[in-house]
C-alpha cells in the first residue's frame, strides 16, 4: 500500500486490466448522470491501474488480489483498513456505493452532498464558457470602437466571475481529511510521485520487481 500510493493521502481506487476489457476502462462505468458522479469522484481517491500480470504469484501486487475469484476493482481507505471489492461491470449505482462509503472513511464532509454541488456548478461553467464565445465573437465581428469597448468591459467581468466559480468549486472539492496530518498533493506532486514509483534510485520500484521476476521465468 506504501509503495502504491506514494506521498498520496488520498484513498486508493485500484483498477486491474484483464483479457476482457484491457483498455477498454470507460466500459466499467454506465454512461448516466451516475457515470458522471462516478468519473468526478476519482478525483478524491489515488487511482492506480494494474495489468493483468497482477494475478501472478510471482506480481509485487499479487496478495492485493488474493481470492478465489479476482476483483476487478478494489477500494481501500487510506491506512487500508477499509476495503470494498466489485467484480466485472459494476453498475454506476453500485461502483459509487462502495465509492462513497470508503470516502466517509477518510473524509469529514459528505461526498453526496459535495457531488451535488460540484455538478451544479459544472453546468455553471458550461454557461460562462458559453457566453465568453458569445462576447468574444461579438467583439471580433465588430467595427464599432464603443462597442468593442463595452463588450472588453463585459468580458473583464466574466473572467472575474469564473475565477469566483473555480474557487468555489476548490472549496465544495474540499472535503477535509479526517487525519489532519494528511494534506491532499498538487496534480505535479501526485505526477511526480507516480514518475518515482517507476524509477527510483534509492530503491527498486515495483516495476523493477516485476522485471526480475520475469527474468527469473525466462531462464528456467
Amino acid at each position: 500500500m506504501r509503495e502504491i500510493k506514494g506521498r498520496d493521502p488520498r484513498p486508493v481506487l485500484l483498477l486491474r486490466d484483464c483479457d476482457n476489457c484491457a483498455g477498454k476502462d470507460d466500459a466499467l462505468l454506465e454512461r448516466s448522470l451516475e457515470d458522471e458522479k462516478v468519473l468526478l469522484a476519482t478525483r478524491w481517491f489515488h487511482c492506480v491501474r494494474v495489468d493483468r500480470g497482477v494475478l501472478k504469484d510471482s506480481h509485487p501486487l499479487n496478495s492485493l488480489f488474493a481470492a478465489p475469484k479476482a476483483p476487478h476493482i478494489i477500494l481501500f481507505s487510506a491506512d487500508g483498513a477499509q476495503r470494498a471489492e466489485l467484480d466485472g461491470k459494476p453498475g454506476a449505482r453500485a461502483l459509487w456505493g462502495s465509492m462513497n462509503k470508503v470516502l466517509r472513511a477518510d473524509y469529514k464532509k459528505s461526498a453526496d452532498a459535495a457531488m451535488t454541488k460540484w455538478i451544479a456548478l459544472l453546468s455553471r461553467f458550461d454557461a460562462l464558457d458559453s457566453r465568453k464565445a458569445e462576447l468574444v465573437s461579438q467583439r471580433d465581428e465588430s467595427a464599432d470602437g464603443r462597442k468593442t469597448s463595452d463588450i472588453e468591459k463585459k468580458l473583464l467581468d466574466l473572467d472575474r466571475e469564473v475565477a469566483k466559480t473555480q474557487e468555489e468549486e476548490k472549496r465544495i472539492m474540499d472535503l477535509e481529511f479526517r487525519n489532519p496530518g494528511a494534506a491532499a498533493p498538487t496534480a505535479a506532486e501526485s505526477d511526480a510521485d507516480a514518475a518515482n514509483a517507476v524509477g527510483r534510485k534509492d530503491k527498486p520500484s515495483l516495476l523493477d520487481k516485476v522485471k526480475k521476476e520475469k527474468e527469473k521465468d525466462q531462464s528456467k
